[in-house]
């Protein structure tokens, strides 16, 4: 148990420092969930207010999700070098969405088996 929750705390920092690096945004905090094939990461309050009164319309929440997305896409094995390196385990890949009403992103790594 104390062994899952520092790997969860490792992945963590490392996912902050890459959303602050990568993504330029600065989350306030991260919540990971490790399982047998896959590791979800929460990472809190990345949309700034702004953009959250701007995707109060549904067209507009779409457009902005997308945006986050498109700038993972780009930058996502940034991302899974870093979980790659924690975790000593290869990722098959990833994906981001973004909520903003609550301003959080969900990245989900699927992992390779062993």
């Amino acid at each position: 148990m104390e062994h899952e929750k520092q790997l969860q705390d490792r992945i963590a920092q490392a996912l902050i420092r890459f959303a602050e690096v990568h993504l330029r945004v600065k989350p306030r905090g991260a919540l990971v969930d490790i399982h047998k094939h896959s590791v979800v990461v929460t990472l809190a309050d990345i949309v700034p207010p702004v953009e959250r009164d701007y995707a109060r319309d549904n067209k507009n929440h779409e457009l902005l999700d997308k945006s986050y997305a498109g700038v993972f896409e780009c930058t996502h094995r940034m991302a899974e070098a870093e979980l790659e390196q924690v975790l000593s385990r290869g990722v098959k890949n990833s994906m981001m969405r973004v909520d903003p009403e609550s301003g959080n992103a969900f990245l989900v790594f699927n992992l390779t088996d062993g």
